[in-house]
């Protein structure tokens, strides 16, 4: 019948055993959070990792620049500039 089970999100799925019951698209939601989360830190991680390589350059102050900006840029979303 296509209807979700408590399969479809595993990692939430461990939080509500025994007494706890959580609706299907509140754990669908939780775990999309989780994983927008997840992927804005590895953003962060990677620019970090980035600016600690830049900062040994003679100059890097416009590298740097270049590195924040890009960073943030990531991290706004697209349809709040």
């Amino acid at each position: 019948m296509g209807g979700k089970t408590m399969t479809d999100t595993p990692e939430t799925d461990d939080l509500a055993r025994g007494n706890h019951v959580v609706p299907t698209t509140f754990a669908e939601q939780l775990e999309r959070e989780r994983d927008e989360a997840r992927e804005q830190r590895d953003r962060l991680r990677e620019a970090l990792r980035r600016l600690a390589w830049v900062i040994t350059l003679p100059d890097p102050i416009d590298a740097v620049r270049n590195i924040a900006t890009e960073a943030l840029q990531s991290l706004t979303p697209p349809n709040n500039p």
